[in-house]
C-alpha cells in the first residue's frame, strides 16, 4: 500500500506545479501589459527637478524610429525619437533642436547609476524594470515609449519631451550584425569575382611575343702581308 501512496502522490505533484507555473506565467504578462499601458502618478514622480518642466500631457504611448542615443552632462541617457505620428505634443524647438523629433531623457536613478546633479540624492528607488533590455537602444530601433510628456523650460531649451518614462520596449527585431560593412569608395567585385575590383567581362586578345632582333658579332681580324724584307 504504501508504494500505492507514494505513486498517488507524485502524480497530484505533477498535475499541480505545470497548472501553477501557467497561471503565475500568465499573471506576470498581465502586469507587463498593465504597466507599458499606464504612468507613473503623479506626473512628477520620477523626475529628480519637476520644477524645471510644465506638463504638456498626463500619459500617452508613442511609437517611433531611434535618430540618436547620446548621454548628457547630468548622466541622463537621451533618446531623439522620430515618432510615427505626431499627436499634437512636439513644437518649434523639437523641430529646431531633436531633429523634428521627441526628445526621451531617461534619469540615473533608471538606469541604477549615481548623480551628483541637484535633486538626485532624494531619488533613491530601484533601477526601471525595463533597464537595461531596453534602456541602451541603437541607432534605427524602434521603440514604444509610454510617459507623460512635459516641456523643459531650462533657457535654451523649450522643447517636449518624455523625461523619465513609465514605460520602454524596443519594437524591432535584433539586426543582423555579422554582414561586413561596405567601405565607401571601395570597389566592389562583381557577380563572378570572390576578390579584387570588378573588371570588364570583355578579355583582349592575347598578344604575340616580339621576335628578339639578331645580335651584331665581331667580324675576323684581317690578314696582314708579311713584313718586307730589308735591302742588302
Amino acid at each position: 500500500m504504501r508504494w500505492v501512496t507514494t505513486w498517488l502522490l507524485l502524480a497530484l505533484l505533477f498535475a499541480f506545479v505545470p497548472q501553477a507555473a501557467f497561471v503565475q506565467s500568465d499573471d506576470e504578462d498581465a502586469a507587463s501589459e498593465d504597466t507599458a499601458e499606464s504612468c507613473r502618478t503623479p506626473w512628477t514622480d520620477g523626475l529628480s527637478r519637476p520644477d524645471r518642466f510644465t506638463l504638456v500631457l498626463e500619459c500617452i504611448i508613442v511609437t517611433g524610429t531611434v535618430l540618436d542615443v547620446r548621454p548628457n552632462q547630468d548622466r541622463e541617457l537621451q533618446i531623439r525619437l522620430l515618432l510615427d505620428e505626431d499627436p499634437g505634443i512636439l513644437n518649434a524647438r523639437n523641430v529646431e533642436d531633436q531633429r523634428g523629433g521627441l526628445l526621451v531623457a531617461i534619469e540615473p536613478w533608471q538606469l541604477g547609476t549615481p548623480c551628483t546633479v541637484r535633486g538626485c540624492d532624494e531619488m533613491e528607488r530601484e533601477a526601471a524594470p525595463f533597464c537595461p533590455t531596453a534602456c541602451f537602444p541603437r541607432v534605427g530601433d524602434r521603440l514604444q515609449v509610454t510617459s507623460a510628456i512635459v516641456t523643459d523650460n531650462e533657457p535654451g531649451r523649450g522643447w517636449s519631451e518624455a523625461h523619465s518614462p513609465s514605460w520602454i520596449e524596443v519594437l524591432s527585431p535584433p539586426r543582423d550584425t555579422d554582414a561586413a560593412p561596405t567601405v565607401p569608395g571601395q570597389l566592389q567585385p562583381d557577380s563572378e569575382q570572390t576578390t579584387g575590383p570588378a573588371t570588364d567581362s570583355t578579355s583582349p586578345a592575347p598578344v604575340a611575343p616580339l621576335t628578339p632582333l639578331p645580335t651584331a658579332t665581331a667580324s675576323p681580324p684581317r690578314p696582314t702581308a708579311p713584313p718586307t724584307p730589308p735591302i742588302r
